[in-house]
């Protein structure tokens, strides 16, 4: 498939799917293409929809590398959930992401390259976002997706993302973590009073607020709320960045600003370089959520890797296993240098 190739006007072309286009980077945009590799496109309109809505076809091509990676067979007869696995066991992927509303540009819009004052504003509305994408496909399973002989008896996992304004990625993981588990860190403490504030140690949270003063539930895997949903796969570094940083341009000019565990996992760790020094893993940012009231389960082992964070329950030892290792990485930001004359 020629995913760059303009087949709709250019005012149907999503801002997205322009702006990469738009770069000339044929590096970059091959890798892109490599993510393709396998896939089938199962109504002949996955490039249409490449180009017109982007950011969800963008995510199923990554994680349809991410499958290849791990040598996970996938049955593309079926048209849903997005993919069918068959080896090494049995389970469905359903992937979205979340998007903008009115109120807030999308994550490509043109904005201040200053990141948000208010931090945890920021990561509230970023929690409900991404929680309305979950619920959207939770419902969507119940309704159609249930029923269907590739689902039933079947681990069922989500894969989204968060595309819903500028400075998305900054976010992380703070709010899937807030989102399955209730899990918060107050950053803006921590940035005013350090890390000895009671303030900016993880606590726990019940519910986060919408703009309107509606309250929205959290901690939608401690409960059997959402027992349908097996697990939830995250990666706030799947973006154009990930395509840079995996290209083999020998002339680029990008900065790549990366934060990732070390000292088994209790610290970050901070570097700033060129692209020529700079390297990353397509599974690098990975992070597995496995929700304990599950239904059906999904094993650990089929993602195993210390490149990925997983984070489940043990029934046989009766607690929490964190699979994270130095080196996994956290954030990852790219910048561009320009060359004064």
């Amino acid at each position: 498939m020629d995913f760059f190739t303009p087949v709709v006007a250019p005012f149907k072309l999503n801002p997205g799917f322009v702006k990469i286009s738009c770069t000339r980077n044929r590096y970059a945009l091959d890798v892109i293409q490599d993510w393709a590799r396998g896939i089938q496109d199962r109504d002949g309109k996955f490039v249409k929809e490449f180009q017109t809505s982007f950011q969800p076809s963008f995510r199923e091509l990554y994680l349809c590398s991410t499958l290849n990676n791990f040598n996970i067979c996938i049955d593309f007869q079926h048209s849903r959930p997005d993919f069918v696995v068959t080896d090494p066991e049995a389970f469905t992927i359903e992937a979205t992401v979340a998007l903008n509303d009115s109120r807030t540009g999308s994550s490509h819009s043109p904005s201040s390259s200053e990141n948000p004052e208010e931090l945890n504003l920021f990561n509230e509305e970023a929690i409900v976002k991404l929680g309305n994408s979950f619920s959207a496909k939770r419902a969507k399973f119940r309704r159609s997706y249930s029923s269907l002989p590739q689902v039933t008896r079947k681990a069922f996992v989500h894969a989204i993302e968060p595309f819903d304004r500028p400075f998305a990625h900054l976010a992380a993981q703070r709010t899937v973590e807030s989102l399955l588990f209730g899990y918060y860190v107050d950053e803006e403490a921590y940035l005013k009073e350090g890390e000895l504030s009671e303030r900016s140690r993880g606590h726990k949270i019940k519910q986060v607020v919408k703009h309107n003063g509606a309250p929205v539930d959290v901690g939608l895997f401690n409960g059997h709320s959402v027992k349908e949903i097996s697990a939830v796969i995250f990666n706030s570094t799947a973006t154009w960045g990930k395509a840079l940083a995996l290209s083999k341009d020998p002339q680029s000019n990008y900065v790549f600003t990366a934060v990732s565990l070390k000292n088994g996992g209790v610290l970050a760790d901070m570097y700033t370089m060129p692209k020529s020094s700079y390297t990353e893993h397509l599974i690098d940012g990975i992070r597995i959520n496995h929700n304990p009231y599950a239904t059906h389960s999904l094993a650990a082992d089929i993602f195993r890797n210390r490149r990925v964070y997983q984070f489940f329950w043990d029934d046989s030892a009766q607690n929490w296993v964190y699979k994270q290792h130095d080196g996994q990485l956290l954030f990852r930001s790219v910048s561009t240098v320009i060359e004064k004359c």
